[in-house]
């Protein structure tokens, strides 16, 4: 399974918009867990959930994402490594992804 750039943009868009959200902060933990305990599988299901969760918030918000941004290549980056079964290469872009995001949210 892979993440694509549409779905990582659409993802970042919605975790920096509704980063209130308690089910994709919830969702986030989880990936961030399974990559701490080395479950691939794991967080390539949490990200997968994600992706579900961002659906519906772009629904709800009625907002869209561009596949350009610095939190979605970055996504893209993590479904990448997640996809080939590269631990460690997940772990650094999920790092740079939560650093991505809380850089955002500082700016608000």
């Amino acid at each position: 399974m892979s993440i694509s750039p549409i779905s990582a943009a659409r993802l970042s868009q919605s975790v920096l918009a509704a980063s209130n959200s308690v089910p994709l902060r919830q969702t986030l933990r989880t990936l961030q867990n399974s990559l701490t305990l080395g479950d691939l599988n794991g967080a390539q299901t949490a990200l997968n959930a994600s992706q579900s969760l961002n659906q519906n918030l772009e629904v709800a918000s009625g907002k869209s994402a561009s596949s350009s941004s610095q939190p979605s290549t970055d996504l893209t980056a993590l479904g990448s490594a997640l996809s080939a079964g590269d631990l460690s290469p997940a772990q650094s872009a999920f790092a740079t992804v939560k650093n991505d995001l809380k850089n955002s949210n500082c700016r608000r």
